[in-house]
């Protein structure tokens, strides 16, 4: 891509941001979901701007969710923040496209999520620090063997005894 299409495609994602913020909001969501299905950096960019300063909850929590193809070094930070949204869905997606990224960082990340003031939220985690597993999130779900929220701990606790069986299977 030329210095000058990209220069067009910023101002022009600037331009459809700007646009959608008088739209209402599952309009605003269908048009991020869109928007997320394109890819490079101005994309990953403006995406990353309606995450983390956009007013609509479901549309930041889209927006979280379109940021997990973005590149690592752009995204981590983006989605470490989004763990302390004030909406549980928000920080449920983060969860989701840490998940997806994967990796000791991502584990690192969700370990934050462990300690967020929704079970719900705490529940997702044990099953993304599963998922992307390595060392670092096996070792960030034992954490969660002390939850205050009995389905955490049952959850983190058939994890850890899942993990244990199959390793010593092989």
């Amino acid at each position: 891509m030329t210095p000058l299409e990209v220069v067009i495609l910023v101002s022009g994602l600037a331009s459809l941001s700007a646009d959608l913020g008088g739209a209402d909001s599952p309009v605003r969501v269908r048009a991020v979901s869109s928007l997320a299905e394109s890819h490079g950096e101005a994309v990953t960019r403006t995406l990353a701007g309606l995450a983390r300063f956009d007013p609509d909850p479901a549309v930041r929590a889209e927006a979280i969710l379109g940021l997990e193809a973005g590149g690592k070094s752009l995204v981590l930070p983006v989605l470490e923040k989004a763990l302390f949204d004030p909406e549980p869905p928000v920080r449920e997606a983060a969860i989701e496209a840490l998940t997806g990224i994967g990796g000791p960082e991502a584990a690192l990340a969700l370990a934050v999520a462990l300690h967020d003031e929704d079970p719900g939220v705490r529940e997702q985690a044990v099953y993304a620090l599963a998922e992307v597993g390595g060392e670092t999130g096996w070792s960030m779900l034992r954490l969660a063997l002390a939850d205050e929220q009995e389905s955490v701990r049952r959850a983190a606790g058939e994890l850890l005894d899942e993990r244990s069986g199959s390793a010593s299977a092989r």
